[in-house]
């Protein structure tokens, strides 16, 4: 899926991933401060397109950035692998010229193998349970279904959508409460944002949590996200997820 989200949809050479050790450090740490020095696997994906102009390249890894007409790109697909290698330890790059492809290298640090016995974890506390009602707006139906499933198992009642408007419907023929609002923060039709405002001149009392395959941190600079909201970053596991819900309704 990487791989996939890195090609620009352009033939790829016929070895399209290669693994190699590599130690960064010297010039290229020099080129690349942030990156520390140290033993990395490189993968390199080249594909032999166009390239990418020099102008574009500079903002490649930008959320919401994209060079696609208005509603063909959310501009989150390469600003969401840069946002998971930097969460790894890693660095991704391009090297592009027009006319003659692109490449782009990432590098993860190399992890050595432990020779101790790995010792036994404790059992984690189980989740606590609720009786709420969720809206769950999610646009990609396997991670709809999967959360959908999860709350459910924690006696939470929950109505489903692929998009905001489709949600807001759904909850305007809704009689009873509606606890909490669980969001995607880039949604075919809105952003999470605006589906959380209208909800609350309706519902001033509902929780809200936004998901987003890139860092809160990423999103809140470009202004869709304020600092303090309730966040979880995809992947995520279903635990986490009972989790952050819990301490959400409890605290309000």
């Amino acid at each position: 899926m990487l791989i996939a989200a890195l090609c620009t949809g352009t033939t790829l050479e016929q070895q399209p991933h290669n693994l190699d050790a590599s130690r960064l450090g010297g010039d290229y740490q020099a080129e690349h401060p942030e990156v520390m020095p140290g033993p990395y696997l490189q993968i390199s994906v080249h594909d032999t397109g166009v390239g990418v102009e020099p102008s574009v390249q500079e903002h490649v890894f930008e959320p919401f950035f994209t060079t696609k007409a208005s509603g063909q790109g959310t501009g989150l697909g390469l600003a969401t692998c840069h946002g998971i290698v930097k969460q790894n330890g890693g660095h991704i790059g391009l090297v592009s010229l027009p006319g003659e492809g692109t490449t782009f290298e990432i590098y993860l640090p190399r992890a050595e193998a432990e020779n101790s016995i790995a010792k036994i974890k404790p059992q984690p506390e189980p989740v606590q349970r609720g009786n709420e009602t969720i809206l769950l707006i999610e646009d990609e139906e396997p991670v709809q279904k999967l959360c959908k499933h999860a709350l459910e198992k924690l006696g939470y009642t929950v109505i489903a959508a692929t998009a905001g408007i489709d949600g807001l419907e759904r909850v305007s023929r809704f009689e009873g409460t509606i606890d909490a609002l669980i969001t995607d923060v880039v949604l075919p039709d809105m952003r999470g944002p605006e589906i959380a405002e209208q909800l609350r001149k309706v519902r001033p009392d509902i929780a809200v949590l936004f998901i987003s395959g890139y860092t809160h941190d990423a999103i809140a600079r470009d202004g869709v996200l304020e600092p303090n909201v309730n966040f979880l970053q995809k992947p995520f596991t279903m635990t986490k997820l009972g989790e952050k819900v819990r301490r959400m309704l409890d605290s309000r």
